[in-house]
């Protein structure tokens, strides 16, 4: 089903946003379908995204399923993102989950899957074990943060997505760039996990709880990243999307990309 900026204003006056407030900082949240179930999807989104990113598929699943998606807020490192997370979900009755995450998303998951027994099934989307490239290109910007100007930061981060041929995409995302995004939340999840350590394997068992969702030819996610997660998890379940995809097939193949996570949540 295509989709439209007007489907999005709606789904915002639809579902009302939640807050919680951990350790000083506020997270924000949508918590949709059976709020009562102890079993939950929970969403986990980029460095340029938010809790509505996903809410194509929240709609989708979420008469099956309790969906929850969160909002990163401006904390640093992936140890104290992580204890957030787990301090949110205990906090709502949350028990067990599966967690979807997307390119930073993915990378925080594996972390709290390596930490917490909460973790069932896991979706990696176009997403990496190791940021070691993005360590060499970008250690130096990070080094300057606060003489660098935002907009200088946000040019840069522009001409990745003006490579989305997908028209209410490209004009959402650079919306969510250019109005939605403060220089210092940007900065917070870039330090997060632009760093040259590598993550613990997540202690699941590929075969059956790990999904790898992968596009050919990600313009943000290298070839050689993308090989090295599925050499962690040689035996995970591999869905690709073509080119046309681009970093973002939640938004731009939504239908296809909800189908998938459906199939992998009840087989």
């Amino acid at each position: 089903m295509e989709w439209t900026i007007d489907d999005l204003k709606t789904f915002r006056t639809q579902q009302k946003g939640m807050e919680i407030k951990i350790n000083n900082s506020t997270w924000k949240y949508y918590d949709m379908g059976d709020e009562k179930s102890e079993f939950a999807i929970v969403f986990l989104h980029g460095t340029t995204g938010s809790r509505e990113i996903f809410w194509l598929q929240m709609r989708f699943l979420m008469s099956t399923f309790r969906v929850i998606s969160l909002d990163i807020p401006p904390i640093r490192g992936i140890e104290n993102l992580s204890q957030g997370i787990y301090e949110i979900l205990d906090g709502i009755g949350v028990k067990k989950v599966v967690l979807v995450g997307t390119s930073f998303g993915g990378y925080l998951a594996q972390f709290f899957t390596s930490k917490y027994e909460m973790v069932e099934k896991l979706v990696l989307s176009n997403t990496f074990i190791t940021t070691h490239l993005y360590h060499q290109r970008y250690k130096r910007l990070l080094s300057f943060e606060k003489l660098i100007p935002f907009f200088l930061i946000k040019r840069i981060m522009k001409k990745s997505l003006q490579t989305i041929e997908h028209d209410q995409t490209r004009k959402y995302l650079l919306a969510q760039l250019n109005h939605h995004i403060s220089k210092t939340t940007l900065m917070a999840r870039l330090k997060s996990f632009v760093t040259d350590e590598v993550l613990e394997k997540a202690p699941l068992d590929p075969k059956n709880q790990i999904l790898i969702i992968e596009t050919i030819e990600d313009p943000l996610v290298p070839r050689q990243l993308q090989e090295e997660l599925k050499k962690t998890y040689p035996q995970a379940t591999v869905k690709e999307f073509n080119k046309e995809a681009n970093h973002f097939p939640y938004l731009t193949m939504s239908d296809d990309y909800s189908q998938i996570l459906n199939d992998f949540l009840t087989k």
